[in-house]
């Protein structure tokens, strides 16, 4: 699917390590499609979480999106919905944090499917 990252290749509990682009300013609208063994998981009834930190210690995120606050989604066909107001992003101060991405099955097992890094690139146009 257009616009969507593939985590397929996604072993054991490892999360893959993906680096991010997330522009100051702009709206964050993205899809993420988590497949095993070549089939979209079903994610009916499972609840999705994301935060960035400037550092893994950090008592309190910068950014926290969630099922929760509707700022994600989880789909029966694999897919996790981010979304994130430009107006939200342009408050969050250019600088580069560290993230990670994880699901929630509905009897409550944690799975962390990405990490890494979220650099917030300062918006010029404003």
């Amino acid at each position: 699917m257009e616009g969507q990252e593939q985590m397929s290749d996604l072993y054991g509990n490892c999360p893959a390590e993906v680096d991010l682009c997330l522009p100051q300013g702009q709206t964050w609208d993205t899809t993420l499609l988590w497949e095993a063994d070549g089939d979209p998981v079903d994610l009916t009834g499972w609840t999705a979480r994301m935060m960035l930190r400037t550092t893994a210690e950090a008592a309190s995120p910068t950014v926290s999106l969630s099922t929760a606050t509707s700022t994600m989604t989880a789909a029966s066909n694999g897919v996790i919905g981010l979304s994130y107001s430009a107006v939200s992003s342009a408050a969050i101060t250019a600088a580069t944090y560290l993230y990670d991405l994880e699901v929630v099955n509905p009897s409550g097992a944690v799975r962390r499917l990405m990490e890494g890094r979220a650099v917030v690139s300062r918006e010029i146009t404003r």
